[in-house]
């Protein structure tokens, strides 16, 4: 894992997993979505909320930097079969 450089966010494709909100004691997993250089922020898809109908909803957040997982095959699995 390393921290992000602009080239690296500019050059990242939509989906990838990153980690964000690297000030707070617990961090979270989300899926990049966009880079918007004028604003220097990280846009995210953080959780899905669920709504007070049972509908899921997106929680779309910015943020000033994010930190990248190397994703492999073996990460997607092991994250697919993790229980609560």
């Amino acid at each position: 894992m390393k921290l992000a450089t602009k080239e690296d966010l500019e050059t990242m494709k939509r989906g990838e997993p990153v980690i964000v909100d690297l000030t707070s004691e617990v961090p979270d997993l989300c899926l990049f979505l966009e880079y918007i250089p004028s604003r220097k922020k990280v846009l995210v898809l953080d959780t899905f909320l669920k709504d007070k109908h049972g509908r899921y909803i997106p929680n779309i957040a910015e943020y000033d930097r994010c930190i990248l997982i190397e994703a492999n095959d073996e990460f997607y699995a092991r994250l697919a079969h993790t229980k609560e």
